[in-house]
């Protein structure tokens, strides 16, 4: 969980040691000391600053005050008030803590190349930008010590665009109207449509259990970028299940899996939907930044 995270507390241990939370997309225990108890005023100027909000756009930043004391890392897509803006560095706002467990807002600077102004404009120079920090991460089943899965992945590279998608490939693509039905076509039906209709850096593709980023043709095949474990494998003789591990996020081609006798169903046959992603096709794109814990 990043730090400066809004949650909800749903229950104390007797000995009020540890919390359960409850996140916008998962729950868990953290320790009492770790979360802060916020306010209405500490609500309203979190939510609501004057100067609106900035996005971190580095994969991990240190906040630090001005008097440079380290407060706490913050991770690509945070979001945090913005104070003020300076010749070479962003003042924000973190979530600090007092002796009591409320929450203090803290002002703290970050360098502009790490920062940038929420939202950031959605072309596909501001997105490509953003996958270059997320390129060769270790892949990580539902985001397991912090690191990323297919689908958070993509939550974490469109949040800084005003874009929220849902946590999960099954959401994300049962959210999203329009979409492009690709069920019942052919190879090659399949690849003349997303040529046609893909839009790059904003068309995700989903099948079941997975969803990718459509970035476009390169000597005519459609490259996508996604996070992955692998693809799965049939021995042909023993009709024993494997996996080609691949365990981090790449950019690959849509064909990358397809000519080998031991994959019998490729990327492009399993690739059920298209979704062009857009503001309007994902309703909480627009609510605003909620308050922190």
């Amino acid at each position: 969980m990043m730090s400066n995270t809004p949650v909800l507390i749903l229950h104390e241990t007797r000995d009020n040691a540890w919390r359960l939370l409850l996140l916008g997309h998962t729950f868990g225990w953290l320790p009492t000391q770790q979360v802060a108890i916020v306010e209405a005023d500490f609500i309203q100027q979190w939510q609501s600053p004057q100067q609106g909000h900035a996005t971190i756009t580095t994969l991990k930043t240190a906040l630090v005050t001005p008097t440079a004391n380290f407060i706490t890392e913050a991770q690509l897509s945070s979001l945090h008030p913005l104070v003020a803006e300076q010749l070479d560095h962003w003042i924000l706002y973190a979530a600090n803590s007092d002796a009591e467990g409320k929450a203090l807002l803290q002002p703290v600077m970050v360098l502009k190349s790490a920062a940038a102004r929420f939202p950031l404009p959605l072309i596909s120079l501001q997105l490509a930008t953003l996958v270059n920090q997320l390129m060769g991460l270790p892949y990580s089943w539902g985001g397991l010590g912090g690191l990323y899965d297919c689908s958070s992945t993509l939550v974490t590279l469109f949040q800084p665009f005003g874009i929220w998608l849902p946590r999960n490939s099954g959401d994300q693509a049962r959210t999203a109207q329009p979409y492009l039905d690709l069920t019942g076509l052919d190879r090659p039906q399949k690849l003349a449509l997303i040529k046609q209709q893909g839009v790059p850096f904003l068309t995700l593709g989903w099948l079941p259990g997975h969803v990718v980023l459509y970035l476009g043709e390169k000597q005519g095949i459609p490259h996508l970028f996604n996070s992955l474990w692998g693809f799965k494998t049939v021995d042909s003789t023993t009709q024993q299940t494997g996996r080609a591990l691949i365990g981090r996020s790449v950019i690959m081609p849509l064909n990358v899996d397809t000519g080998y006798a031991n994959i019998p169903h490729t990327l492009l046959d399993r690739l059920q939907r298209l979704i062009v992603v857009t503001a309007d096709n994902y309703p909480l794109s627009k609510q605003p930044p909620q308050s922190t814990q």
